[in-house]
């Protein structure tokens, strides 16, 4: 490019399509490592749906032979569906240790898929 000799401190920019990650976001690392600043910008809107649908499944284990958790959202939703419907118990932890479903829960399998899904599970204490 003509304007990267005429300027020696110029850096390309680059823009991500995508929502930054809280602290040291990883594409931008790689980027700034090669010489590109780079700026991300938010394009798509998330909301959770079924909530009351997804807590009246977590109710019922019995119907079910196990949980796949396939995503980080899907690991938030339990959160939120625990929080919102779970009769103020406090926490998806406190539910799952206390409630009946939850007990019932802990007699089954629950997958994750991913190493980053795996991480956001921790969170709830139910994937070890």
């Amino acid at each position: 490019m003509e304007t990267e000799k005429r300027l020696p401190n110029y850096r390309p920019t680059v823009l991500l399509l995508k929502a930054p990650r809280e602290e040291n976001d990883p594409y931008l690392q790689i980027l700034q490592t090669e010489g590109y600043t780079g700026h991300c910008l938010p394009v798509l809107h998330f909301e959770f749906v079924n909530l009351g649908s997804l807590f009246n499944a977590l109710t019922h284990p019995e119907d079910h032979c196990g949980l796949v958790f396939t995503s980080q959202r899907a690991v938030e939703a339990v959160q939120h569906a625990l929080r919102d419907f779970g009769n103020n118990s406090g926490s998806p932890t406190k539910w799952m240790m206390e409630s009946n479903s939850g007990l019932q829960w802990q007699q089954l399998p629950i997958f994750v898929v991913g190493k980053a899904t795996e991480n956001a599970g921790k969170i709830l204490d139910w994937i070890k």
